[in-house]
């Protein structure tokens, strides 16, 4: 019987959907009995007679491979491909998968929360009225700002979706760029440099790759108006989050908001900044999105089994 190793936890706690497709497809499975983020130690022990993994974020280091002698397909629950060592996969015949379109609404809309926080700082207010203060912020409506996106695929599209009933202008930066978002929704594309100094608020919504890391930094930051937010619901490192710190502290730019860092859990300087709003990588965070980003890497798990086409499949290339 092929063997699924599930190294997300928790998982099937949402819902038993996924844990139900497993049974029903007659496939063998054992979640991560440790209850959190696996080590390289750890995965030896449970590795190496697997056909199917369903991954979290491990880092997938050659040697952890060469450990997983019967692996088959890495089926990804979630968006972020960082850590997936390309190379190495395709050198070992190994298929990877993931779950794009699982998370883009949840994240498209804590994106428009986190524009709005951003501008009115309510986040703010209450931690100040936690610590007996009564602090009536004056921010700035969304209405009549340009907002520029970084990124317009499956996420960005989104988010300029649920812009428009806010009356905003929106420019965007992409390798690609898409003509329908101009034709329906008005957007304009612009140069990197452009977007930062004529927006308002700017928001990353692009993979990390060796190109992207460090996309913002202190030359950046140094082109954005000194009254704009920043704001990061994508992935850690491509903030330079010293550079942020310094700019911050000199006043270079307004505020920032930020879920995911070049290191997990966060702690450092940006903690200290009252106009940052600091979360826990919850974007993809919602019991609907969870369920479905479960379902569908365990989906991808048994059409492979069956030999059919994946939907989700990787490109090596």
């Amino acid at each position: 019987m092929a063997k699924v190793f599930v190294t997300t936890v928790p998982f099937g706690t949402v819902s038993r959907d996924p844990l139900d497709l497993l049974e029903a497809a007659g496939l063998e499975y054992q979640i991560n009995p440790l209850g959190k983020k696996m080590t390289d130690e750890d995965f030896g022990a449970f590795i190496e007679d697997v056909d199917y993994i369903v991954a979290g974020l491990p880092n997938w280091t050659p040697e952890i491979l060469d450990k997983a002698k019967k692996l088959k397909l890495i089926a990804r629950v979630g968006i972020g491909l960082d850590n997936v060592p390309f190379e190495e996969t395709k050198k070992r015949g190994i298929t990877v998968s993931y779950t794009p379109d699982a998370p883009t609404r949840a994240v498209a809309e804590l994106t428009i929360g986190y524009i709005i926080d951003g501008l009115r700082r309510f986040s703010f207010v209450d931690r100040k009225m936690r610590e007996g203060g009564w602090n009536k912020h004056m921010g700035w409506l969304l209405q009549g700002k340009t907002i520029g996106l970084f990124g317009t695929g499956r996420i960005g599209k989104m988010v300029v979706e649920f812009l428009q009933p806010f009356g905003v202008t929106i420019l965007a930066h992409d390798i690609v760029e898409q003509e329908n978002l101009v034709a329906d929704y008005g957007i304009r594309y612009v140069s990197k440099e452009a977007l930062l100094k004529e927006s308002d608020v700017v928001s990353l919504h692009i993979p990390l790759k060796p190109e992207t890391r460090d996309y913002i930094a202190a030359k950046e930051l140094a082109m954005m108006k000194p009254s704009a937010v920043l704001i990061n619901t994508a992935r850690g490192g491509m903030v330079n989050e010293v550079d942020l710190d310094q700019a911050l502290n000199a006043g270079t730019i307004a505020g920032a908001v930020l879920d995911v860092y070049s290191q997990e859990p966060y702690v450092g300087p940006l903690t200290k900044h009252d106009n940052v709003l600091l979360s826990a990588h919850i974007g993809a965070g919602t019991k609907e999105s969870r369920r479905l980003m479960e379902v569908t890497a365990v989906e991808e798990v048994i059409r492979f089994h069956k030999g059919e086409a994946l939907q989700y499949e990787i490109d090596h290339n």
